[in-house]
C-alpha cells in the first residue's frame, strides 16, 4: 500500500513475526519530523492516528491521514476474509 502524499510521508514500522498488524510512522515531507503513529485500536477495530503531542495539522494534512486510516483499515478487513 505505496501512495505519493503531498505533505506527509507514510513509513511502516517492522514488526515481528508474531504481530498480526501493521504500524506506521507519520513525517512531514517538508522538516522529516516525526507527526506520530498509525495502529491498529483493537476496541473500535479499525486503524487510528496517535499523534505526537504539540503537533499541528491542517485540513489537507489530516484528509491525507484519513486517506490512510481508510486504506489500512479496508486493506487490514480485506486479508482476514481470505
Amino acid at each position: 500500500m505505496t501512495r505519493q502524499y503531498e505533505w506527509i510521508e507514510i513509513c511502516e514500522i517492522e514488526q515481528g513475526a508474531r504481530t498480526k498488524t501493521r504500524w506506521w510512522d507519520i513525517q512531514s515531507k517538508s522538516s522529516r519530523n516525526l507527526l506520530g503513529y498509525v495502529k491498529w485500536y483493537s476496541p473500535w477495530r479499525k486503524y487510528v492516528f496517535s499523534p505526537i503531542s504539540n503537533t499541528l495539522f491542517d485540513e489537507k494534512c489530516l484528509r491525507e491521514i484519513a486517506e490512510h486510516l481508510e486504506l489500512a483499515t479496508a486493506g487490514h478487513k480485506w486479508d482476514f476474509k481470505i
